[in-house]
């Protein structure tokens, strides 16, 4: 016989359920479950699927695809800005919601893009994202550090949110040929995706970010592992000299 009681069942089921439903984009279902038992907005999600292992609902609707109306339904019902999965489930690349957003704007930045992501000789490049894209993933960022979201919380390697941008702004940018020493065709920078890049690591300077952070994987500062970058690092050193630290 089973020791759980059927009440302690039946929310096990539903806090695994708002997880599936989020990864659905069932805002309406995930309305009525928060509406019905609210403390379901910080739920922790089961070990399986690895992939969502421990992470919170705001941190699901972020980084299964960014379900943007759900995502600020959370946040309107007082989801953890501040949430990390637990230590004790050992994931190796536990790290705050915070994080996500910074990757969500990012990615939805005006770019250029693979248009076969799965293909490994894919050389075809589409744009990206509209401005609309652009401006809502920045304002959900902005709106989470408004509302109290570290940017100097860390990953398990000591990264801080602007280390996280410059990260996720390296796989954006131009990959360089180490044959050649020239870009690789067809991705390239453009005058809009480097306005939005720039806007997101002013953001995070101005909210306090530490520009000195250091990996303690490469025991390297922000710094000296992107100056190596130059394509990334040609669109964060202006930034870097507006707040006087160049």
């Amino acid at each position: 016989m089973s020791s759980v009681t059927p009440n302690r069942s039946f929310r096990i089921r539903k806090r695994m359920d708002i997880f599936t439903l989020i990864k659905e984009d069932n805002l309406a279902e995930v309305k009525a479950m928060i509406g019905k038992e609210p403390s379901l907005v910080n739920a922790v999600a089961p070990k399986k699927p690895v992939d969502t292992k421990g992470m919170s609902p705001l941190q699901v609707s972020l980084c299964t695809n960014w379900h943007r109306d759900i995502v600020d339904f959370l946040l309107d019902h007082g989801a953890d800005v501040n949430f990390m999965e637990s230590a004790d489930l050992h994931i190796a690349q536990a790290h705050p919601v915070l994080h996500d957003a910074v990757s969500v704007a990012l990615w939805n930045s005006r770019r250029y893009g693979c248009v076969d992501p799965d293909d490994p000789d894919n050389i075809a490049f589409a744009w990206k994202h509209t401005k609309e894209d652009a401006d809502r993933s920045y304002a959900l960022l902005e709106r989470m550090i408004r509302m109290g979201a570290n940017v100097n919380g860390v990953n398990n390697y000591n990264d801080n949110a602007l280390s996280e941008a410059l990260s996720q702004a390296c796989y954006l940018c131009p990959s360089i040929n180490p044959l050649t020493g020239k870009p690789f065709p067809g991705l390239r920078m453009t005058p809009e995706m480097t306005e939005d890049f720039q806007r997101i690591f002013r953001l995070l300077i101005r909210s306090g970010a530490d520009t000195e952070s250091r990996n303690s994987y490469n025991k390297k500062t922000i710094r000296e592992f992107y100056e190596e970058h130059r394509e990334v690092w040609s669109i964060y050193e202006p930034v870097l000299k507006e707040f006087g630290k160049a």
